[in-house]
């Protein structure tokens, strides 16, 4: 019966353990994305072979709550020069802060971050005669799947709905055309967490 009782409590420890894998304080992760343009707008007909990345610094505020800040690139290799202008590239940067809630899986080793961000956007065109930028504001809502590899890493894989309000005033129909834009975002990277465990 002692042997029966201890084995019950060791096996207890072990899975009361695996169900809490501890969080570090801080995250900074980077990824790769595609941004894939949506709707009848500007950025969509305008702007196409977009790549990007985008890097991020969060804070774990308690175990499901974190916010953090968002940067964003996405480079154009082509610019359609009758809706843009005569551009040989462009690229845009976007900043964000944003907060999440952590929904636990699998004995913690796997969670889905629901994620809600604002910030701004400039689209930078550029030629060997002329620069011109568009900056707008944007919000984004998303999720990212995350997969501990140890407590120090892990590796996710993210969606994000991005909206943004540019600021152009045009006269006539081409308002909305050129005021705003709609993206998906998918993304595939890592997560280095460090600080102090909680």
């Amino acid at each position: 019966m002692k042997k029966i009782t201890l084995i019950l409590g060791l096996l207890f420890l072990f899975n009361a353990k695996a169900q809490e894998t501890p969080l570090r304080r801080y995250s900074l992760s980077f990824a790769p994305n595609l941004p894939i343009s949506l709707g009848d707008n500007f950025l969509h007909k305008g702007y196409s072979n977009a790549v990007g990345f985008d890097t991020e610094l969060q804070l774990n505020v308690r175990r499901n709550i974190l916010i953090g800040i968002n940067f964003q690139q996405h480079y154009f290799s082509k610019v359609d020069a009758e809706i843009i202008g005569d551009f040989s590239s462009a690229y845009s940067n976007s900043f964000h802060g944003f907060a999440g809630y952590r929904n636990f899986l699998n004995n913690d080793k796997m969670y889905f971050e629901s994620r809600l961000g604002f910030g701004n956007t400039r689209i930078k065109n550029n030629s060997p005669l002329s620069n011109y930028d568009i900056t707008g504001n944007d919000f984004f809502i998303g999720t990212k799947f995350n997969y501990f590899l140890n407590d120090s890493f892990s590796a996710f894989f993210g969606l994000e709905y991005n909206h943004t309000k540019y600021d152009v005033i045009l006269e006539g129909p081409y308002q909305n055309f050129y005021s705003v834009s709609d993206q998906l975002i998918p993304t595939l990277g890592i997560k280095l967490s460090f600080g102090r465990v909680f």
